[in-house]
């Protein structure tokens, strides 16, 4: 064996422990803008995912509470109420025309819901008519009456139209009622709410914030025009 012979020999062993080999680096899982360390069936989502991340957390990519608050509905509860703008004789119907006469107004301001005219049906008052607990907002958001004990109080805020406008006629003309004070019936209501004769005459109210906003007004001939209080039930 020759000296190249005996180099080459010893040569290869040294070769052979000096090779390694290489792995692929590992790759990290991208969550939205960012990185995402966590599993996307995780409850807490990952940790470095941005707002858009594939899952519904503010962070990360899971599907739990790694999520954040905002982009949620907001449900809000309660009713609403407001003074038609327009105006009525004493001959609507009974209390079911008064009625339907409120929920088209409502109607024409794709307001929603279901409404019932502030009004007395003959022998029972408008608190019996009205079923909902409240509380109720005029149509601007403005809460105006906290409950149904309220009802019967000063009205915290003021009562404008189905469109939010404040009429001429708030706090002057006179809104049917056919009920005193307490919201019970006088027996004063145009007949039934059937009759728009000089001879028959109907309880008002003010509308307004006083004690009288809702009754107890001083009655006029059913041929008079005059708005209706409407409530969401």
């Amino acid at each position: 064996m020759n000296r190249s012979t005996s180099f080459a020999l010893l040569l290869l062993p040294l070769l052979a422990g000096c090779y390694v080999k290489s792995e692929p680096t590992p790759t990290q899982r991208s969550g939205g803008g960012g990185t995402v360390s966590g599993d996307p069936s995780s409850s807490t989502g990952g940790t470095g995912g941005t707002t858009s991340g594939g899952g519904t957390g503010a962070s990360g990519n899971g599907t739990g509470s790694g999520g954040g608050t905002t982009g949620g509905t907001t449900t809000t509860t309660g009713h609403r109420v407001f003074v038609t703008s327009t105006v009525y004789n004493g001959n609507m119907g009974g209390a079911a025309g008064a009625d339907a006469h409120c929920q088209t107004v409502a109607d024409s301001k794709e307001l929603g819901g279901t409404w019932v005219a502030w009004i007395s049906d003959g022998t029972s008052g408008p608190t019996v008519r009205l079923t909902s607990t409240g509380p109720w907002s005029n149509v601007l958001g403005e809460e105006v009456f906290r409950n149904r004990a309220n009802l019967l109080t000063v009205p915290e805020g003021f009562l404008p139209d189905e469109a939010g406008n404040y009429p001429q006629w708030t706090g002057k003309s006179a809104p049917w009622t056919g009920v005193d004070e307490g919201a019970k019936p006088t027996g004063y209501d145009c007949g039934g709410w059937g009759s728009a004769a000089t001879t028959a005459i109907g309880t008002t109210s003010s509308a307004k914030q006083d004690q009288t906003w809702g009754g107890g007004g001083s009655p006029i001939d059913c041929d008079a025009k005059a708005p209706l209080i409407c409530f969401e039930n």
